[in-house]
């Protein structure tokens, strides 16, 4: 019983680097589990408290228990990793399909298309709805305009949503504001691929690293030593085991934050 409170503390306490939320009260609920507790400064401890509590905490389980929750931090992190990744390519794929359909309506309707005629033949895969609203006599291009542009990377639809609105109801033509919201995308797209070729090094030394610890182990057994034997035999190898795992996650969440932060519109 006392092993598996202490697994699900340390699970807790170490999957709070690499999961979302408040480490304040990530802190509090740990604290509400530790018997004979005191107040904690939740603030001031949220910056070291996975490595400093985490080691005494998975001392006392087995090395079986250690291994399953340093494995589950890195499943976590690789995944949100991933899932981080696949979300950069949707967006991109969502800008680059709102690109082509402002270029082409523009086109359209510098060739003497109605706006909404143009809008239909503009739209290409993906952006069904926004033909069929804009085929229909009933139908509101801006609601469904409005509607795309909600997802990452689309903001140009809703932009477009809205440029559209003023020219229906002022009466003024919709191929000079498509023009300059077609070259202001165009302009922060270079930038965006500016960034992402400058990130491109640290991401792959976020990479590298997170990759060291798991090399180590194999160089230390291909040159006779004993590491698993210490991290899984040991309390204190148990202890830097998970402790090492959350440190490990913790970077790479912290990278995939600041490339975030960087390439935000």
């Amino acid at each position: 019983m006392r092993s598996a409170a202490a697994a699900a503390v340390a699970l807790a306490v170490a999957a709070g680097a690499v999961l979302p939320g408040d480490p304040a009260r990530l802190l509090a609920r740990v604290a509400a589990v530790v018997p004979d507790r005191r107040p904690l400064r939740a603030r001031g401890l949220a910056s070291w408290a996975p490595a400093a509590i985490a080691p005494p905490v998975v001392a006392g389980v087995t090395g079986s228990v250690a291994l399953a929750l340093a494995a589950l931090l890195v499943t976590v992190a690789a995944a949100r990793s991933l899932r981080a990744r696949a979300g950069r390519r949707r967006s991109a794929a969502r800008r680059t399909a709102a690109l082509d359909l402002v270029g082409a309506l523009v086109a359209e309707l510098r060739a003497g298309a109605e706006p909404r005629a143009a809008l239909v033949t503009a739209c290409g895969p993906g952006l069904g709805s926004v033909a069929a609203a804009a085929r229909s006599p009933a139908g509101d291009p801006v609601t469904a305009l409005v509607g795309l542009g909600g997802s990452p990377g689309s903001e140009l639809l809703a932009d477009l949503a809205v440029a559209w609105r003023v020219a229906a109801s002022t009466g003024a033509g919709l191929a000079g504001p498509a023009v300059r919201l077609a070259e202001s995308a165009r302009a922060a797209e270079a930038v965006r691929r500016e960034l992402d070729a400058q990130l491109a090094g640290p991401r792959a030394s976020a990479l590298l690293l997170s990759l060291l610890p798991a090399a180590g182990v194999l160089l230390g057994s291909g040159l006779g030593a004993d590491p698993l034997g210490f991290l899984l035999g040991t309390a204190a190898g148990r202890g830097t085991l998970v402790a090492g795992a959350a440190l490990v996650c913790a970077g790479v969440g912290w990278t995939e934050a600041i490339v975030r932060r960087a390439t935000d519109p």
